[in-house]
């Protein structure tokens, strides 16, 4: 389990039981393939942000134009 987890690009270091808990492999088995790859998981976030910050500035510029309706297109 802890490759594939690896291979997700989980930290070595995560727990997917708390301590002292009995572990059960089937579903942390599952939770390791169903999980979206940690560094994907960043990078599809990163891209959403740098969206949402490039459709506010044009959207704040748009506001700016002297002379042009705020509902204009």
């Amino acid at each position: 389990m802890r490759e594939a987890a690896i291979l997700q690009s989980f930290p070595r270091s995560y727990a997917f039981v708390e301590p002292r808990r009995s572990v059960q492999f089937s579903p942390i088995g599952r939770m390791i393939g169903n999980a979206v790859p940690v560094r994907l998981g960043r990078a599809i976030g990163r891209s959403i942000l740098r969206h949402l910050s490039e459709v506010d500035s044009r959207s704040m510029n748009r506001r700016m134009v002297p002379g042009r309706r705020a509902n204009a297109r």
